[in-house]
């Protein structure tokens, strides 16, 4: 066997999309001062303040304002802490779920901000976070009431249900489970065993309960799977990453949508997609990829992405409540176009996610090798004993179309992963020279329902209303919110 050995990968690729993302987290809502006050005077704090937070340091590359924004936003933040570590009202004997939610994401964002800006008072200021209000809720989920009445249709924004036992519970079902954003960022920054027990408490939770059956909701569901999976791979632990994969699963099986988007419950077709679980099982799909190299999951990822996410994004940036589309019920229609609440923040996080993706790397027989898991546009620097290796690769994917690679000073040899709709392709690039191979992406169908749902690649095709072409859904972020039907 030919011995090879994996290399570093810097990416430089900062898609159209991302850049919309960018500039909506400029309106003047998520302004510092503004969203401070907005988190304060709202039902989940934390949670706004954390979900912008996090997306101003993933964008921050693409508009530098963005960091100015969030070096704003976190010293604001630090500063209305209350002296027991809290943000908004204090923690009471009753614990409120959407408290620890909110919470989570403010966590993983002041321990995001703080790594970058080299703040250790933000890392402290965030660990005492975790004591406050995550831990005493996630390592006691013995007694969390799992059969209350959730008959409460709840809002998009979700809203608190009455106290049982000693929680208030919301609408936005078991969304306690958030709070592991915060409390699996703390566990892979410190290694702290209380976290990791807390943690496996958590798994446990989830692994003993009916998310279907509870129509618990598919954010807090997600949340949970993409933390565990992390937690997992920190830990290397393989039953925490079996628990992740089983709530894909079920994502998979009962609240996908024709495009790849999430219910907003289990069990719950009329109500309304929400693109920040759209998020968690796009980041959930390639990360089971990274660590089983099952090919399904690499496919999901490209679906969730070129279908799902993008059609919920809109042509300002921001991202949209969208209608449950299932066989029974095929048409896509925009419910609430702009959810800056919280979608808008979590989608723009998603999209910088990907940027940074679709490309590996080996020494292998002294030769490099390029594996594009998904075929990209950008600037890759490859680290080398000898000096980093430059390529710059030119793609019209998820469309057919040329795929040209330019080597700046040494020979790579280069694939591209075989999909259902796209065969692997290989070439090989001296240096200082430019190679080009054509990139095939075809047309199939697969059964949904009495009829077929059409897709080119990774993209869904579907007619706008009142017309009889299909084309991408992904084509609503450049113009329309008209329904679009998506089965003949």
């Amino acid at each position: 066997m030919l011995e090879s050995f994996p290399l570093d990968v810097e990416i430089t690729a900062i898609d159209w999309r991302s850049r919309l993302a960018a500039e909506r987290l400029l309106d003047a809502r998520y302004e510092p001062r503004a969203a401070l006050d907005y988190d304060l005077a709202d039902r989940w704090p934390g949670d706004f303040t954390g979900r912008l937070l996090a997306a101003q340091i993933a964008l921050e590359h693409v508009r530098p304002e963005l960091a100015e924004r969030a070096d704003a936003l976190a010293a604001l933040v630090l500063d209305a802490l209350r002296t027991d570590g809290v943000l908004g009202p204090a923690v009471g004997s009753t614990i409120d779920e959407q408290q620890v939610s909110g919470h989570g994401w403010l966590v993983a964002a002041l321990l995001s901000w703080a790594r970058k800006r080299d703040r250790p008072d933000a890392r402290a200021a965030a660990l005492r976070i975790v004591d406050a209000v995550l831990l005493p809720a996630l390592e006691r989920l013995d007694d969390y009431p799992v059969d209350a009445d959730r008959t409460a249709d709840g809002e998009a924004s979700g809203h608190r249900l009455p106290p049982v036992g000693r929680w208030m519970l919301s609408t936005d079902t078991f969304c306690v489970l958030i709070g592991l954003e915060g409390l699996v960022a703390a566990y892979r920054e410190t290694r702290e065993p209380r976290y990791l027990a807390a943690i496996d408490e958590a798994a446990r939770f989830v692994r003993g309960v009916d998310l279907v059956a509870s129509r618990a909701q598919l954010h807090a569901s997600l949340t949970a799977a993409r933390c565990l999976l992390a937690a997992g791979r920190a830990a290397d632990r393989s039953d925490l990453a079996d628990a992740a994969s089983e709530i894909y699963a079920a994502w998979s099986l009962h609240a996908r949508t024709l495009d790849s988007q999430t219910w907003n419950w289990f069990g719950r077709a009329d109500s309304w997609t929400e693109p920040c679980a759209v998020v968690d099982a796009l980041e959930l799909a390639w990360g089971l990829w990274e660590i089983t190299g099952r090919q399904e999951y690499l496919e999901d990822w490209e679906l969730i992405r070129y279908s799902g996410l993008a059609f919920a994004q809109n042509a300002e940036g921001g991202f949209s409540l969208s209608s449950v589309a299932t066989s029974d019920a095929p048409t896509l229609a925009v419910l609430e176009h702009d959810a800056y609440w919280c979608c808008t923040m979590r989608g723009a996080w998603g999209l910088a996610q990907q940027s940074g993706r679709g490309i590996r790397a080996e020494m292998r027989a002294g030769r490099v090798r390029a594996i594009l898991d998904s075929p990209l546009s950008g600037n890759l620097t490859i680290a080398l004993p000898s000096g980093p290796a430059l390529l710059q690769i030119e793609s019209s994917y998820p469309e057919s179309g040329p795929l040209r690679v330019t080597s700046d000073s040494m020979e790579i040899e280069l694939w591209t992963v075989e999909k259902n709709w796209s065969p692997a392709i290989s070439m090989v690039v001296a240096a200082g020279s430019t190679a080009e191979a054509e990139l095939e992406v075809t047309e199939w169908a697969r059964p949904a329902g009495r009829s077929e749902a059409h897709y080119r690649g990774p993209q869904l095709l579907a007619r706008m209303d009142g017309s009889s072409d299909l084309s991408p859904i992904a084509d609503r972020t450049r113009g329309s919110d008209a329904s679009r039907s998506i089965l003949d």
